[in-house]
């Protein structure tokens, strides 16, 4: 998916976002988790706004093939990633990737979306699967949320989930 430039903000829109951050404390700490603070309700507003509009789009995908699976899973956690947000995994609400896979042994098996949750250091686990694409519960990504993508993703194409 190509995608378009970003359009800058209107000057309303970036006379609020300067007068939000004029208003930031000045020693380190203070502004440090006042911007923290920020990110973390910014990124809860993108997820609020975001999922819907995912959800939407997504469930008007009939992806027939285990490749249009892959895609459609790399494509929703692409752009999620860009947006600062993730999946969070429907039995524990733990950051999750989305993921195409067979459902069986073979690959010409009939493929199933799975939500990929990373446990401690370098384990995986597969949270659940489901034939349709699933209905994507978005809340905002973790701060390392590039090394999170890249482990899940790694630890997918090695074969290393369970």
């Amino acid at each position: 998916m190509k995608q378009e430039p970003i359009a800058p903000l209107g000057p309303a829109k970036q006379a609020a976002l300067d007068a939000l951050f004029a208003d930031l404390p000045r020693d380190f700490d203070s502004f440090y988790q006042s911007l923290l603070h920020f990110r973390r309700a910014v990124h809860e507003r993108l997820a609020g706004a975001l999922e819907p509009a995912l959800n939407d789009h997504l469930a008007q995908k009939s992806p027939q093939s285990l490749r249009d699976r892959q895609r459609i899973a790399t494509w929703a956690d692409t752009l999620m990633s860009e947006a600062g947000v993730t999946t969070a995994a429907p039995d524990s609400d733990k950051p999750a990737l989305l993921v195409a896979k067979p459902s069986g042994p073979a690959e010409s098996s009939d493929a199933r979306f799975a939500m990929m949750v990373r446990e401690g250091g370098e384990g995986v686990r597969r949270s659940f699967t489901s034939g349709p694409v699933p209905r994507l519960r978005l809340i905002p990504a973790p701060a390392n949320v590039e090394s999170l993508y890249h482990a899940l993703r790694n630890a997918y194409s090695s074969g290393r989930a369970r």
